[in-house]
């Protein structure tokens, strides 16, 4: 057999050994993206509400009352970045990173703040340290499994470096998920929370009517049995609900951009055999007629020279 025709066998059973790989990764994720979405759906209501609580309370509530609710001078920021631990998934964690790049360069030129960079996730983690940005804290070891109780000490750090004052604001970039083919890279502050923060959600376009509390009148709030106790309690369990919904968040992004991306990839591999399969049929027609050519000169020699 002709070595082109060899190299074109060769390369469609190398194309068809990625097309199965692709495909049970496919597979794989489509499993894992459906209990991420259930997962990050089934909280996101409850999160949505705790933020609507915690904009409310911290317009509501005196600042003096509780120091999460109090706004400092802009000096330092702590941002944490969540992405996936695992590449395979599109062009999902270099958005993030892009987007996290342009905030961090906001906060630096426009406001002259000082920026800490932790990360949630090995891929941010590597983007980081090739770019050269120093990382305050790595939490990347505990990002899976992402339940509720491993969430709590992140936000507990966060709590207490705030209230020892080692930043005045800290923020969440991570990937909202919108859909299965869409997911949305965006910024969120949590510490501390006030009504402005909304601004980075209606621009991001999460959730268009959290603007109608622009227009709403505030809730008038009874605490019981006073303020600070209150506070004292809902304020970090509040706030641990948006690190949590975050994640949640992140996951459901991160497996539904692998999905898609590894779909994508088992339908281009399919392709392509399919063109190895009709250039490998053409060259061997092509062989073939070239054989029985060469035959039927042979034979039409061997007739004049027996004549």
């Amino acid at each position: 057999m002709p070595a082109s025709t060899r190299e074109i066998q060769r390369r469609t059973h190398a194309i068809q050994n990625i097309e199965q790989i692709t495909h049970a990764m496919q597979m794989v994720a489509a499993s894992r993206m459906r209990r991420a979405q259930q997962a990050a759906l089934r909280t996101r209501v409850y999160a949505e509400k705790a933020l609507e609580i915690l904009i409310n309370v911290s317009v509501v509530a005196q600042e003096e009352l509780h120091p999460l609710l109090q706004k400092r001078d802009r000096k330092r920021s702590h941002l944490l970045i969540l992405s996936a631990d695992r590449g395979l998934c599109g062009g999902l964690n270099l958005a993030i990173f892009q987007k996290a790049q342009e905030f961090i360069h906001h906060l630096q030129v426009e406001h002259q703040e000082e920026v800490l960079v932790s990360v949630w996730g090995k891929k941010a983690r590597d983007l980081l340290n090739r770019s050269g940005v120093p990382i305050y804290t790595d939490y990347s070891n505990v990002f899976e499994p992402a339940s509720f109780s491993e969430v709590r000490p992140v936000v507990e750090n966060f709590l207490r470096e705030f209230l020892e004052q080692k930043y005045e604001r800290a923020y969440l970039i991570y990937p909202h998920f919108v859909s299965t083919l869409s997911q949305k890279v965006v910024v969120k502050r949590v510490i501390p929370l006030g009504r402005d923060s909304l601004n980075l959600l209606v621009k991001a376009e999460i959730k268009i009517k959290l603007a109608e509390l622009y227009e709403e009148p505030l809730l008038d709030y009874l605490f019981e049995p006073n303020p600070r106790v209150v506070l004292n309690y809902l304020l970090p369990k509040l706030i641990e609900s948006q690190f949590y919904q975050a994640v949640l968040e992140t996951r459901a992004s991160e497996h539904s951009a692998r999905m898609v991306a590894m779909k994508n990839a088992t339908e281009a591999a399919t392709e392509i055999i399919d063109e190895l399969t009709l250039t490998y049929n053409r060259a061997r027609q092509a062989n073939i007629t070239q054989e029985m050519a060469e035959i039927l000169g042979g034979a039409e020699t061997l007739k004049n020279n027996s004549l």
